[in-house]
């Protein structure tokens, strides 16, 4: 099982990604917290693979920021981004830290589902320590299909 914490500060919407992750399997709820400086805290002193991330928090530190202490203080902690910031520098922010994936709210179940079932397919791929296929990457890595083979044609 996957420990993940949910940083979100809106009570409704945590209560949202809380249940849709309680219906996936391979997870466990490790808590929620509501701002920055209680999910560094959290981290601290549980042991969490994932974090699902908002961008928009109160106080001094936004998800963004937190993000990058995450890849100092917690590097092994994978993070989803579950936000509200449809903004392409906090996008192209968040991707080059890393981040699993990226969801917009307003989602459906559907595109939250396809995130953490995606992590967990590549967390368990990659833990196996084998020499993985371009089609292995590209189905659970890069979450998209290889297209089919076919041989070059001569012209």
């Amino acid at each position: 099982m996957l420990s993940v914490l949910i940083v979100e500060d809106d009570p409704m919407v945590a209560q949202i990604n809380r249940t849709y992750l309680e219906k996936i399997e391979g997870f466990t709820l490790a808590g929620v917290v509501h701002n920055a400086v209680a999910a560094l805290d959290f981290l601290d002193t549980a042991s969490v693979s994932l974090l699902l991330l908002d961008v928009f928090m109160p106080g001094g530190m936004n998800g963004l920021h937190l993000l990058g202490n995450l890849r100092q203080q917690h590097p092994s902690v994978d993070v989803i981004m579950v936000t509200a910031s449809g903004s392409s520098d906090d996008i192209q922010t968040a991707l080059r830290m890393g981040v699993a994936d990226y969801i917009v709210k307003p989602f459906s179940y559907e595109r939250f589902q396809t995130a953490p079932v995606s992590y967990n397919q590549r967390v368990r791929m990659l833990a196996n320590g084998e020499r993985l296929s371009q089609e292995q990457l590209d189905q659970t890595t890069l979450q998209r299909q290889s297209p089919p083979r076919e041989p070059p044609t001569g012209t």
